[in-house]
């Protein structure tokens, strides 16, 4: 089973969450080293006039692909991602990374400072080749946007992947 993982960012507490929905209540997840899968955006929010998510389809390339953003109310924005007209429907770009953690396929999803951190260290410039070589969360570090405290997490370069991550050999 696929786990969700959000970063929890509190000054007091930080780690990765995932909602676990027979107990229905939200679990830390420890994420130490994992191997990336895949790689996509999304965008996510909160519609208040219709109290539902706001979620947009998965795309790979902002080149070639469009969003279609919804939420209960129905199509919210569809075209190319312009980040105006995301925040404007109280919304976010997201990072969405596809990976083996733990022996378990997880689902991570980044946004701001978060996602430039990730997207910094695998980047054209960055460390960390994502075909060859695992992720890691070395830690947190402590930021301020405003007046609001929080911490982020410093993501490095783990040991190599020893086979190609495909279907076929993810173990379960």
């Amino acid at each position: 089973m696929t786990k969700y993982l959000e970063w929890k960012g509190a000054t007091d507490a930080w780690y990765f969450a995932y909602y676990d929905k027979e107990e229905k209540v939200n679990k830390p997840f420890k994420l130490g080293e994992f191997a990336v899968k895949d790689i996509e955006y999304t965008v996510r929010g909160f519609d208040e006039s219709t109290n539902s998510n706001i979620y947009s389809n998965d795309i790979k390339s902002f080149n070639d692909e469009v969003f279609v953003v919804k939420s209960k109310g129905g199509e919210l924005f569809e075209g190319r991602y312009k980040k105006e007209d995301i925040l404007a429907l109280w919304a976010k770009l997201h990072i969405k990374i596809t990976a083996l953690a733990n022996g378990e396929e997880v689902v991570i999803y980044l946004k701001g400072n978060n996602y430039f951190n990730f997207s910094k260290l695998i980047g054209r410039d960055g460390d960390v080749d994502t075909a060859t070589t695992m992720v890691k969360i070395e830690g947190a570090s402590d930021e301020k946007a405003g007046a609001v405290k929080y911490k982020a997490p410093i993501f490095g370069k783990g040991g190599p992947i020893k086979e190609e991550i495909t279907p076929e050999n993810i173990p379960f």
